[in-house]
């Protein structure tokens, strides 16, 4: 039974675009994912008073922008995840500032585009370690 889809060489996947290279290098980025989100509109009496709370519709907004930077910041984008979990821990006690905030965020995320690359290691090169503290070796359950 097959899920799912097969792909080489470049294509999109769930948001990221991927490119294998001839020597084995992924390359992963979200620019174009990240491009079509949209900013949250804030009239501008509510940029006028960035302290005042946020009404229920902006929390959703806020979530919603959150939600979707944290699956750049995950994926692709990790230079953006301490700002999104910082945005994400403001939700539910968020102020005007925030939803300025989370827009000034999803800018340099679309102003700023990077790409991760996976570059292959040949065998001969992998070696495995593996730690643990004298807790392991003292444990009464061991035979």
């Amino acid at each position: 039974m097959i899920f799912g889809a097969y792909n080489e060489g470049s294509f999109e996947f769930c948001g990221v675009r991927y490119r294998q290279w001839d020597d084995g290098t992924i390359e992963m980025d979200q620019t174009e994912y990240l491009r079509r989100i949209e900013p949250i509109e804030i009239p501008k009496h509510r940029r006028a008073d960035p302290k005042s709370d946020l009404t229920p519709v902006e929390v959703q907004h806020l979530r919603r922008i959150c939600g979707s930077l944290q699956f750049a910041a995950v994926h692709t984008r990790p230079d953006l995840g301490a700002k999104v979990g910082h945005l994400q821990s403001m939700v539910t006690k968020g102020q005007a500032q925030h939803l300025l905030e989370a827009n000034r965020v999803l800018y340099e995320g679309k102003k700023y585009p990077v790409c991760l690359m996976i570059v292959p290691i040949p065998e001969h090169q992998v070696t495995f370690c593996s730690f643990s503290d004298a807790s392991f070796s003292g444990s009464k359950d061991l035979a």
